[in-house]
């Protein structure tokens, strides 16, 4: 069975998978790409590959779809199908890119965890949904990571560029999907994505955020392991 390649969100780690590894046991093989060493795009994509198996079924999560985007481009004959969740296929606007450097000066001022509770947190889960589990593993992930991985990560997004009109030829199967009430990353990102690679499908999971994972994780588990049988 094709192995997996698992590319996780910014201040994520490898528990953003855990329902969808468990739910596969060991019947199959998975990789968490390492996300955290390089400041640049490019060098990110480069290393990530220099890692990968040599064909791999591939699943990005915001940071990580942005970047399995760009795997697809850099190495099309490697991917054999994908799935991309609440990301952003965009470079960023100046006005983004203004806002990621003003969350950089907010680290240096207020420290990683007033950022992440206070500034990023409130906009990982759906409208309503409090979850302290969710917050508390949010928090584990970011803290275990640490503050010179939110500025390599920062940086790395800066740096990165659109794939869609490189994507225009991607031929291999890509899911995109997308919680219905994600509040970082609107649906007009996705319908982007979907006019823009040929062989793409999209679908939105109810009552989830940014972070469908983990807040709505049967759903989403079930949807990735349709999409890739």
């Amino acid at each position: 069975m094709t192995p997996l390649l698992l590319l996780p969100g910014m201040m994520c780690d490898e528990r953003l998978f855990s329902h969808l590894v468990e739910a596969y046991g060991t019947g199959r093989k998975s990789y968490v790409a390492d996300l955290t060493q390089h400041d640049d795009w490019s060098e990110l994509a480069s290393s990530v590959l220099a890692h990968a198996p040599a064909a791999f079924d591939l699943i990005g999560v915001s940071m990580g779809g942005a970047l399995a985007l760009e795997l697809c481009a850099l190495a099309p004959d490697r991917v054999r199908r994908v799935v991309v969740l609440d990301a952003n296929p965009h470079a960023d606007t100046p006005e983004k890119r203004q806002g990621r450097l003003d969350l950089l000066d907010a680290l240096d001022a207020e420290g990683l965890e007033a950022l992440m509770q206070q500034r990023l947190f409130p906009n990982y889960l759906a409208p309503g949904n409090h979850d302290p589990d969710l917050i508390s593993l949010f928090w584990s992930m970011a803290e275990g990571l640490g503050a010179g991985v939110f500025r390599s990560q920062s940086r790395a997004l800066l740096s990165r560029q659109s794939r869609l009109l490189d994507l225009a030829k991607f031929d291999k199967p890509v899911l995109i999907l997308r919680g219905a009430e994600d509040r970082i990353c609107p649906r007009s990102y996705h319908t982007d994505m979907l006019d823009s690679l040929p062989n793409a499908r999209f679908e939105e999971i109810d009552a989830a955020g940014h972070l469908p994972g983990l807040e709505a994780p049967d759903v989403t588990t079930k949807l990735i392991q349709d999409w890739l049988r």
